[in-house]
């Protein structure tokens, strides 16, 4: 359930009203329904607030609002435990993989130089031959990934048609970024995880790998 209409149903469970909710948070009432249909993101100060007035829904509203915010492959591992949130346990293994940083010059492009180093995956995950990573720096992959993140890159075979609205590692003069595929009037079009960065187009442009996983990801540097 998103979360919009996780707050919808405490707002009524507590009868609570669009107008007396908005009243208790400092907030227009049309803001709180934008909420709930799912037309505006919920902030994380909005979530704050909301958790202090619905103290007893706490959990419920938590778990909905990290549904939001967090990629699947960490939501898959966070448990119930004793009335507390922890993380289950999973065999984990030792892979080295080449490691590349995103480029600080702020263009969007990764560095081409690359360290080597050593990530614990959980064994239960198949990692292709010649994979290797994207260590996340500044806000170019925002709002998918955040810096301190790593991403796995595996190598693919797929066509452009094929990896369709999946987020790949591409190469265009000799430079390489990270891009989501877009097939528009049948054609490739590449589009940065952050608006500010034009798409790319044209034949000269080179598959190197698709993204497949977030390896890791340090939540205490995440700001939503």
């Amino acid at each position: 359930m998103k979360f919009g209409e996780v707050l919808k149903k405490v707002r009524k469970e507590n009868h609570d009203s669009l107008y007396t909710l908005g009243e208790k948070l400092d907030v227009s009432h049309s803001y709180i329904d934008k909420i709930e249909k799912g037309s505006s993101p919920i902030s994380e100060k909005m979530y704050s607030k909301l958790i202090e007035v619905y103290a007893s829904n706490t959990d419920e509203l938590t778990l909905a609002y990290l549904e939001e915010k967090l990629p699947n492959l960490i939501l898959d591992k966070l448990v119930y435990k004793n009335d507390s949130l922890s993380v289950s346990p999973n065999p984990m293994k030792a892979y080295r993989f080449k490691v590349y940083e995103l480029n600080s010059s702020g263009d969007g492009s990764l560095l081409q130089d690359f360290k080597i180093k050593e990530m614990i995956i959980p064994m239960g995950i198949q990692i292709k031959s010649n994979s290797y990573c994207v260590e996340v720096k500044g806000d170019e992959l925002q709002p998918v990934f955040y810096p301190g993140d790593t991403i796995l890159i595996e190598e693919t075979k797929e066509s452009w048609q094929q990896l369709n609205k999946k987020i790949v590692m591409i190469e265009k003069n000799g430079v390489r970024y990270i891009r989501k595929v877009q097939i528009i009037n049948y054609e490739p079009k590449f589009f940065s995880l952050n608006e500010i960065y034009a798409p790319f187009e044209g034949k000269d442009i080179k598959c190197i790998g698709v993204v497949t996983r977030l390896l890791d990801r340090d939540l205490s540097k995440v700001k939503f």
